[in-house]
C-alpha cells in the first residue's frame, strides 16, 4: 500500500477578543490627588497590555500605596499598583474623571471596594494575562448593599468600568449587593477582557447584565434570589474551538477533519483550509517515490462528488454559534497510472484561521 502523507496532529483551543486598544497618555499627571500621600512615587515608563494583549507603555504613573482610610482619586491620570498594597477602605473615584490603574506583575491590592460614579471611567490594566504572576485585586465589601465595584452609592448607576486584565476575587456580604455593577437595571457600560474574576456572596453574585465579556474566566456563586439562578450575562462571547486532524493516511482511504465545540460571536468565521507544496504545474496533488517518480492523486468527498483543490476550505463555521461541531470526511484517490513500483509520499497542510 502506498503511503500518502504524514503531518502532525493539530489540536487548537483558542480565546480571542476583538476590540480597539486604549491610547496611551504621554502627559504627566496634573497633580497628586487627595488621598495619595505627597511622597507617593512617580514611576516612569510603566509597561502594560491593552485589552487585545498588545504591549504598551505609560510615560508616567503614580504609585498607589497602603493606607488606613479610603483613597480618593480626584484627578485624571495613570496609577500603578506594585507589590502588596492594603487599603483599609475603598477607592473612591471623583466625578467626571478618567482613572487608569496598572496592576504590575506579582502585585496584590487588598481593598474594600471601588466606587465609580456615573460620570467617570475606570480602566484597569495588567502586565500579563491569566498567569501566576498576573496582578491580583482582592475586594471584600462588608457593609451596606454596595457591590464590589459599582457607583458612588448603593444601587446608583456606575460609570464606565473597563477591566482589561488582572485576577479579581470579589466577596460581597449584603444580600442585595452585586460583584460588579450596582444592579442589572441601573449599571452602565462594563467591559471585561482577558481577566479572571471570582465573585461570591450577595445577590446571587451577579455581574451586571450590561457587561460584555471576552477571553475571560468568570466564576460566580452565592444564594439564589427571587427563585432566579445567578448567571453571567449572555453577551458577545469568547472564541473557543478544537480542530483535530489525523497524523497520516494511505492512498484510496478516508480520513476525517473535525472542528468541535465551536463557539463564535457574530463577527467571527472559523476556517480550516487544505494546501500542499507537493503539486505539479497544473496544481494537481502529487506523491513522489525515493527514485523521483511521481503520481497524481485527488482529495475528494467520500462520495466522490466534491473535489478539493489546493488551498480549498474544507470546514467553515460562521458565528454566532455556541458549542457546535462540524466534520468533513475526505478521501484520497489515486488519479494516475502506476508505472514504477515503490513507496510514494506526499504532504498536506491544514491551516486553521479565524477572520472577522
Amino acid at each position: 500500500m502506498k503511503r500518502l502523507y504524514k503531518s502532525a496532529a493539530v489540536l487548537c483551543a483558542l480565546l480571542v477578543a476583538a476590540s480597539a486598544g486604549f491610547a496611551v497618555s504621554n502627559s504627566p499627571l496634573e497633580s497628586i490627588p487627595y488621598g495619595i500621600t505627597a511622597n507617593a512615587a512617580t514611576v516612569s515608563n510603566v509597561a502594560y497590555l491593552d485589552k487585545n494583549g498588545n504591549p504598551l507603555t505609560c510615560a508616567s504613573a503614580t504609585t498607589i500605596d497602603s493606607q488606613n482610610d479610603n483613597l480618593t482619586i480626584n484627578t485624571n491620570g495613570w496609577y500603578v499598583v506594585q507589590g502588596t498594597v492594603t487599603i483599609n477602605g475603598k477607592i473612591n473615584i471623583d466625578t467626571n474623571r478618567t482613572v487608569n490603574i496598572i496592576l504590575a506583575d506579582n502585585s496584590y491590592l487588598d481593598i474594600q471596594g471601588i466606587d465609580v460614579p456615573a460620570s467617570s471611567t475606570l480602566n484597569i490594566y495588567s502586565q500579563s494575562f491569566h498567569g501566576q504572576s498576573t496582578g491580583t485585586v482582592n475586594i471584600v465589601r462588608n457593609t451596606g448593599p454596595n457591590s464590589g465595584i459599582n457607583g458612588d452609592k448603593p444601587n446608583a448607576a456606575s460609570g464606565t468600568i473597563n477591566i482589561y486584565g488582572g485576577a479579581f476575587t470579589i466577596t460581597v456580604k449584603h444580600h442585595k449587593a452585586y460583584g460588579i455593577g450596582a444592579n442589572q437595571s441601573s449599571s452602565q457600560n462594563i467591559n471585561i477582557n482577558n481577566a479572571d474574576i471570582a465573585v461570591t456572596g450577595g445577590a446571587g453574585a451577579y455581574i451586571s447584565d450590561k457587561t460584555t465579556v471576552y477571553n475571560s474566566n468568570i466564576t460566580h456563586g452565592g444564594t439564589v434570589v427571587n427563585g432566579n439562578t445567578p448567571v453571567i450575562p449572555d453577551k458577545p462571547c469568547s472564541v473557543v474551538f478544537t480542530v483535530t486532524i489525523p497524523a497520516d493516511t494511505v492512498i484510496n482511504s478516508t480520513f476525517q477533519v473535525k472542528a468541535e465545540n465551536v463557539t463564535l460571536p457574530a463577527n467571527r468565521t472559523l476556517k480550516v483550509s487544505m494546501s500542499s507544496d507537493d503539486i505539479d504545474t497544473d496544481d494537481n496533488f502529487i506523491m513522489t517515490s525515493a527514485e523521483g517518480a511521481q503520481l497524481k492523486y485527488k482529495v475528494t468527498s467520500t462520495n466522490g462528488v466534491t473535489n478539493y483543490a489546493n488551498n480549498a476550505s474544507v470546514i467553515q463555521v460562521t458565528g454566532a454559534v455556541t458549542s457546535v461541531t462540524r466534520t468533513v470526511d475526505l478521501k484520497t484517490v489515486l488519479d494516475d497510472e502506476v508505472i514504477y513500483s515503490g513507496d510514494y509520499t506526499g504532504h498536506l497542510t491544514f491551516t486553521v484561521s479565524l477572520t472577522q
